[in-house]
Protein backbone atom coordinates (compact mmCIF):
# COMPACT_ATOMS: atom_id res chain seq x y z
CA UNK A 1 0.00 0.00 0.00
CA UNK A 2 2.90 2.31 0.81
CA UNK A 3 4.69 1.44 -2.42
CA UNK A 4 3.94 4.28 -4.52
CA UNK A 5 4.66 6.63 -2.03
CA UNK A 6 7.99 8.75 -1.68
CA UNK A 7 9.31 11.53 -0.18
CA UNK A 8 9.38 15.10 -1.76
CA UNK A 9 12.68 15.71 -2.89
CA UNK A 10 13.78 19.41 -1.67
CA UNK A 11 16.36 21.17 -4.43
CA UNK A 12 17.96 24.29 -3.07
CA UNK A 13 19.83 26.46 -4.98
CA UNK A 14 23.55 26.82 -4.33
CA UNK A 15 24.63 29.22 -1.94
CA UNK A 16 26.76 30.87 -4.89
CA UNK A 17 23.71 31.88 -6.77
CA UNK A 18 21.63 32.24 -4.32
CA UNK A 19 24.05 35.29 -2.68
CA UNK A 20 24.40 36.83 -6.56
CA UNK A 21 20.50 36.65 -6.46
CA UNK A 22 19.91 38.06 -3.20
CA UNK A 23 22.17 40.53 -3.38
CA UNK A 24 21.16 41.64 -7.60
CA UNK A 25 17.63 42.02 -5.74
CA UNK A 26 18.47 44.11 -2.89
CA UNK A 27 20.48 46.30 -5.16
CA UNK A 28 17.27 46.82 -8.24
CA UNK A 29 14.93 47.80 -4.88
CA UNK A 30 17.03 49.84 -3.52
CA UNK A 31 17.42 51.63 -7.25
CA UNK A 32 13.67 51.61 -7.25
CA UNK A 33 13.09 53.15 -3.64
CA UNK A 34 15.53 55.92 -3.97
CA UNK A 35 13.67 56.80 -7.82
CA UNK A 36 10.07 57.07 -5.73
CA UNK A 37 11.93 59.05 -2.87
CA UNK A 38 13.13 61.66 -5.60
CA UNK A 39 10.22 61.69 -8.06
CA UNK A 40 7.48 60.25 -6.16
CA UNK A 41 4.29 57.95 -8.09
CA UNK A 42 2.25 61.42 -9.24
CA UNK A 43 3.78 61.54 -13.13
CA UNK A 44 3.09 58.77 -14.96
CA UNK A 45 6.08 58.90 -17.83
CA UNK A 46 8.92 56.57 -18.96
CA UNK A 47 10.92 56.65 -15.42
CA UNK A 48 7.56 55.59 -13.58
CA UNK A 49 7.38 52.12 -15.58
CA UNK A 50 11.51 52.19 -15.57
CA UNK A 51 10.86 52.64 -11.05
CA UNK A 52 8.26 49.96 -11.33
CA UNK A 53 10.26 47.37 -13.40
CA UNK A 54 13.23 47.55 -11.37
CA UNK A 55 10.62 47.04 -8.42
CA UNK A 56 9.21 43.97 -10.04
CA UNK A 57 12.32 42.22 -11.13
CA UNK A 58 13.93 43.02 -7.90
CA UNK A 59 11.08 42.08 -5.54
CA UNK A 60 10.92 38.34 -7.16
CA UNK A 61 15.11 37.62 -7.07
CA UNK A 62 14.73 38.87 -3.69
CA UNK A 63 11.94 36.34 -2.83
CA UNK A 64 13.26 33.82 -5.37
CA UNK A 65 16.91 33.83 -3.87
CA UNK A 66 15.51 33.62 -0.43
CA UNK A 67 14.68 30.27 0.67
CA UNK A 68 17.76 29.02 -0.87
CA UNK A 69 20.30 31.67 0.97
CA UNK A 70 18.67 31.14 4.40
CA UNK A 71 18.54 26.87 4.11
CA UNK A 72 22.59 26.96 3.10
CA UNK A 73 23.11 29.14 5.81
CA UNK A 74 21.31 27.18 8.14
CA UNK A 75 22.47 24.08 6.75
CA UNK A 76 26.44 25.30 7.36
CA UNK A 77 25.36 24.99 11.49
CA UNK A 78 24.70 21.59 11.67
CA UNK A 79 23.46 21.61 15.14
CA UNK A 80 21.18 24.85 14.27
CA UNK A 81 19.72 22.46 11.48
CA UNK A 82 19.51 19.17 13.21
CA UNK A 83 18.07 20.92 16.28
CA UNK A 84 14.89 19.84 17.37
CA UNK A 85 12.14 20.78 14.66
CA UNK A 86 14.28 23.14 12.86
CA UNK A 87 14.95 21.10 9.63
CA UNK A 88 11.79 20.39 9.06
CA UNK A 89 10.10 23.86 9.76
CA UNK A 90 13.05 24.86 7.51
CA UNK A 91 12.64 22.61 4.70
CA UNK A 92 8.65 23.47 4.78
CA UNK A 93 9.45 27.27 4.76
CA UNK A 94 11.61 26.76 1.74
CA UNK A 95 9.02 24.66 0.09
CA UNK A 96 6.08 27.53 0.68
CA UNK A 97 8.45 30.44 -0.85
CA UNK A 98 9.17 28.36 -3.69
CA UNK A 99 5.78 27.95 -4.70
CA UNK A 100 4.33 31.34 -3.25
CA UNK A 101 7.16 33.79 -4.20
CA UNK A 102 5.26 35.02 -7.72
CA UNK A 103 2.32 35.93 -5.43
CA UNK A 104 4.29 37.56 -2.44
CA UNK A 105 6.12 39.56 -5.72
CA UNK A 106 2.58 40.60 -6.78
CA UNK A 107 0.87 41.28 -3.25
CA UNK A 108 4.58 43.88 -2.54
CA UNK A 109 4.49 46.17 -5.67
CA UNK A 110 0.47 46.46 -4.66
CA UNK A 111 1.89 47.67 -0.89
CA UNK A 112 4.40 49.64 -2.80
CA UNK A 113 1.85 51.38 -4.71
CA UNK A 114 -0.83 51.88 -2.43
CA UNK A 115 2.00 52.74 0.58
CA UNK A 116 3.58 55.41 -2.22
CA UNK A 117 0.32 56.94 -3.48
CA UNK A 118 -0.75 57.75 0.36
CA UNK A 119 2.76 59.00 0.64
CA UNK A 120 2.66 61.27 -2.27
CA UNK A 121 -0.55 62.60 -1.83
CA UNK A 122 -0.05 63.53 2.09
CA UNK A 123 3.27 65.39 0.43
CA UNK A 124 1.50 67.02 -1.88
CA UNK A 125 -1.36 68.19 0.27
CA UNK A 126 1.57 69.85 2.85
CA UNK A 127 3.28 71.19 -0.05
CA UNK A 128 -0.01 72.75 -1.50
CA UNK A 129 -1.07 73.95 1.91
CA UNK A 130 2.53 75.68 2.34
CA UNK A 131 2.49 76.94 -0.94
CA UNK A 132 -1.56 78.64 -0.07
CA UNK A 133 0.23 79.94 3.36
CA UNK A 134 3.04 81.57 1.86
CA UNK A 135 0.86 83.21 -1.41
CA UNK A 136 -1.99 84.55 1.67
CA UNK A 137 0.77 85.70 4.47
CA UNK A 138 -0.99 86.51 7.54
CA UNK A 139 -0.90 89.94 8.86
CA UNK A 140 -1.02 90.39 12.49
CA UNK A 141 -2.51 93.82 14.49
CA UNK A 142 -0.42 94.46 18.04
CA UNK A 143 -1.84 97.32 19.83
CA UNK A 144 1.04 98.08 22.12
CA UNK A 145 -0.35 98.52 25.79
CA UNK A 146 3.02 97.99 28.44
CA UNK A 147 1.37 97.56 31.80
CA UNK A 148 3.59 98.56 34.70
CA UNK A 149 3.38 95.44 36.35
CA UNK A 150 6.12 94.10 33.38
CA UNK A 151 6.86 94.32 30.10
CA UNK A 152 4.89 92.13 27.06
CA UNK A 153 6.78 89.39 26.12
CA UNK A 154 7.13 90.08 22.63
CA UNK A 155 9.72 87.93 21.41
CA UNK A 156 7.94 85.03 22.46
CA UNK A 157 4.43 86.59 21.04
CA UNK A 158 6.20 86.54 17.81
CA UNK A 159 7.76 83.27 17.52
CA UNK A 160 3.90 81.84 17.84
CA UNK A 161 2.42 84.02 14.84
CA UNK A 162 4.55 83.12 12.07
CA UNK A 163 2.94 86.51 10.30
CA UNK A 164 4.54 87.60 7.38
CA UNK A 165 3.72 91.39 8.27
CA UNK A 166 2.70 93.39 11.74
CA UNK A 167 0.84 96.67 12.34
CA UNK A 168 2.03 98.04 15.32
CA UNK A 169 -0.12 101.09 17.51
CA UNK A 170 0.17 102.81 20.92
CA UNK A 171 -2.96 102.59 22.23
CA UNK A 172 -4.60 105.94 22.29
CA UNK A 173 -6.98 106.72 24.72
CA UNK A 174 -9.45 109.89 23.09
CA UNK A 175 -11.09 112.19 25.70
CA UNK A 176 -14.50 112.13 26.18
CA UNK A 177 -15.10 108.48 25.47
CA UNK A 178 -15.88 105.76 28.44
CA UNK A 179 -12.64 104.67 28.13
CA UNK A 180 -11.11 108.16 28.73
CA UNK A 181 -12.93 108.95 31.28
CA UNK A 182 -12.49 105.78 33.03
CA UNK A 183 -8.89 105.14 32.36
CA UNK A 184 -6.80 101.99 33.84
CA UNK A 185 -4.95 103.25 36.48
CA UNK A 186 -1.67 101.63 34.92
CA UNK A 187 -1.84 103.31 31.86
CA UNK A 188 1.76 103.80 31.06
CA UNK A 189 3.20 107.67 30.83
CA UNK A 190 4.28 109.82 27.29
CA UNK A 191 7.61 108.89 27.80
CA UNK A 192 7.03 104.68 28.73
CA UNK A 193 5.24 104.49 25.79
CA UNK A 194 8.11 105.94 23.71
CA UNK A 195 10.04 103.67 25.19
CA UNK A 196 7.96 100.64 24.69
CA UNK A 197 7.69 101.54 21.09
CA UNK A 198 11.75 101.84 20.35
CA UNK A 199 11.56 98.47 22.35
CA UNK A 200 9.24 96.86 19.84
CA UNK A 201 10.76 98.31 17.33
CA UNK A 202 13.92 96.74 18.54
CA UNK A 203 13.05 93.37 18.93
CA UNK A 204 10.51 93.25 15.46
CA UNK A 205 13.92 94.03 13.67
CA UNK A 206 15.53 90.98 15.41
CA UNK A 207 12.65 88.70 14.41
CA UNK A 208 13.38 89.62 10.59
CA UNK A 209 10.52 92.32 10.71
CA UNK A 210 11.60 95.72 8.72
CA UNK A 211 10.17 98.84 9.98
CA UNK A 212 9.48 100.24 6.89
CA UNK A 213 6.60 102.69 7.86
CA UNK A 214 5.80 104.53 11.23
CA UNK A 215 3.44 101.54 12.58
CA UNK A 216 4.22 99.11 10.04
CA UNK A 217 6.55 95.73 9.68
CA UNK A 218 7.10 93.54 7.35
CA UNK A 219 9.55 90.68 5.64
CA UNK A 220 11.81 91.51 2.80
CA UNK A 221 8.54 91.25 -0.02
CA UNK A 222 5.47 91.33 2.28
CA UNK A 223 5.29 95.52 2.59
CA UNK A 224 2.05 96.07 2.25
CA UNK A 225 2.27 97.05 -1.64
CA UNK A 226 -1.72 98.98 -1.22
CA UNK A 227 -1.54 101.26 1.72
CA UNK A 228 2.09 102.20 -0.06
CA UNK A 229 0.27 103.29 -2.67
CA UNK A 230 -1.44 105.89 -0.51
CA UNK A 231 2.19 107.01 1.44
CA UNK A 232 3.47 108.26 -2.02
CA UNK A 233 0.31 110.19 -3.04
CA UNK A 234 -0.43 107.71 -5.72
CA UNK A 235 -3.41 106.93 -7.64
CA UNK A 236 -6.15 104.78 -6.67
CA UNK A 237 -10.09 104.26 -6.76
CA UNK A 238 -12.52 103.31 -3.86
CA UNK A 239 -15.67 102.39 -5.02
CA UNK A 240 -18.99 102.48 -3.02
CA UNK A 241 -20.50 104.22 0.00
CA UNK A 242 -17.88 106.30 1.62
CA UNK A 243 -15.52 105.43 -0.75
CA UNK A 244 -12.49 107.45 -1.36
CA UNK A 245 -10.74 107.68 -3.87
CA UNK A 246 -7.41 110.31 -5.48
CA UNK A 247 -6.80 110.50 -9.49
CA UNK A 248 -4.60 112.28 -11.48
CA UNK A 249 -3.88 114.30 -7.57
CA UNK A 250 -7.63 115.03 -7.06
CA UNK A 251 -9.20 113.52 -4.10
CA UNK A 252 -12.86 112.66 -3.94
CA UNK A 253 -15.35 110.15 -2.26
CA UNK A 254 -19.03 108.86 -2.41
CA UNK A 255 -21.57 109.93 0.37
CA UNK A 256 -22.06 107.04 3.02
CA UNK A 257 -25.96 106.37 1.38
CA UNK A 258 -26.12 103.14 0.00
CA UNK A 259 -29.89 103.37 -1.29
CA UNK A 260 -28.32 105.98 -3.72
CA UNK A 261 -25.22 104.13 -4.72
CA UNK A 262 -27.23 101.62 -5.80
CA UNK A 263 -29.89 103.48 -7.31
CA UNK A 264 -27.13 104.98 -9.64
CA UNK A 265 -27.83 108.54 -7.76
CA UNK A 266 -24.88 108.86 -5.61
CA UNK A 267 -22.05 111.62 -6.75
CA UNK A 268 -18.74 111.71 -6.08
CA UNK A 269 -17.92 114.84 -4.03
CA UNK A 270 -14.77 116.52 -4.60
CA UNK A 271 -12.11 116.68 -1.51
CA UNK A 272 -9.00 118.88 -2.39
CA UNK A 273 -5.94 117.84 -4.23
CA UNK A 274 -3.03 115.66 -2.88
CA UNK A 275 -0.25 118.88 -2.55
CA UNK A 276 3.29 119.19 -1.06
CA UNK A 277 2.32 118.81 2.29
CA UNK A 278 0.47 115.55 2.32
CA UNK A 279 3.60 114.29 -0.13
CA UNK A 280 5.53 115.74 2.99
CA UNK A 281 3.71 114.14 5.74
CA UNK A 282 3.19 111.32 3.91
CA UNK A 283 6.65 110.54 2.99
CA UNK A 284 7.66 111.16 6.29
CA UNK A 285 5.90 108.58 7.77
CA UNK A 286 7.79 105.50 5.47
CA UNK A 287 11.85 104.39 6.70
CA UNK A 288 12.86 105.36 3.33
CA UNK A 289 11.93 109.19 3.97
CA UNK A 290 11.62 112.52 1.78
CA UNK A 291 13.78 112.31 -1.71
CA UNK A 292 14.01 116.14 -2.52
CA UNK A 293 14.77 115.85 -5.82
CA UNK A 294 11.04 113.67 -6.15
CA UNK A 295 9.80 116.92 -3.81
CA UNK A 296 11.15 119.72 -5.75
CA UNK A 297 10.40 118.00 -8.98
CA UNK A 298 6.66 117.39 -8.35
CA UNK A 299 5.98 120.29 -6.54
CA UNK A 300 8.41 123.00 -6.94
CA UNK A 301 9.33 122.77 -3.72
CA UNK A 302 12.77 122.88 -1.55
CA UNK A 303 13.80 123.72 2.22
CA UNK A 304 14.28 126.93 3.42
CA UNK A 305 17.99 127.46 4.62
CA UNK A 306 16.43 127.48 8.04
CA UNK A 307 15.26 124.05 7.01
CA UNK A 308 18.00 122.54 6.26
CA UNK A 309 19.63 123.93 9.81
CA UNK A 310 16.86 122.35 12.16
CA UNK A 311 17.25 119.20 9.76
CA UNK A 312 21.39 118.63 10.73
CA UNK A 313 20.15 119.68 14.50
CA UNK A 314 17.40 116.63 13.95
CA UNK A 315 20.55 114.33 12.80
CA UNK A 316 22.61 115.16 15.62
CA UNK A 317 19.77 114.76 18.11
CA UNK A 318 19.19 111.24 16.62
CA UNK A 319 16.13 111.88 14.82
CA UNK A 320 16.83 112.11 11.39
CA UNK A 321 19.08 111.12 8.70
CA UNK A 322 19.98 113.27 5.90
CA UNK A 323 22.63 112.65 3.08
CA UNK A 324 21.85 115.59 1.50
CA UNK A 325 18.96 114.23 -0.69
CA UNK A 326 16.64 112.22 1.58
CA UNK A 327 15.55 112.77 5.16
CA UNK A 328 14.26 109.87 6.95
CA UNK A 329 13.29 109.87 10.18
CA UNK A 330 14.95 107.07 12.74
CA UNK A 331 12.59 105.47 15.18
CA UNK A 332 13.06 107.86 17.66
CA UNK A 333 12.28 110.95 14.90
CA UNK A 334 8.74 109.03 14.04
CA UNK A 335 8.05 109.59 18.03
CA UNK A 336 8.21 113.56 17.98
CA UNK A 337 7.43 113.96 13.93
CA UNK A 338 4.27 116.34 14.38
CA UNK A 339 7.04 118.08 16.35
CA UNK A 340 9.66 117.96 13.29
CA UNK A 341 6.61 118.15 10.55
CA UNK A 342 5.50 121.46 12.16
CA UNK A 343 9.72 123.84 11.14
CA UNK A 344 8.91 121.92 8.05
CA UNK A 345 5.73 123.21 6.74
Amino acid sequence: MQARRVNQELKAQSLGVSVVLFLAGAGLLAVAYAMLLTRGLLRVDALFWVMIGLGSLGTLLFFRSLSGFLLRVCQSSKRLYYRNLNMFVLRQFNARINTTYRSMTVICLMLLLAIGITASSVGLNNTVEQMTAEQAPQDVELIFYPEQEGEVDLPALLAEGGAAHISGYLLKIEPGTPFGKNPPQSLPNEDEAADFYLYAVDELAKAGYAQYEISNFAKPGFEGRHNLIYWDCGDYLGLGPAAHSCMGGRRFYYPPDTAAFLNDAAAPVMDGSCGAEDYLILQLRLRKGLSLDAYKKLYGKEFSTAQLAFVQNCVRAGYASFDGRTLALTPAGLIVQNSILAQLL
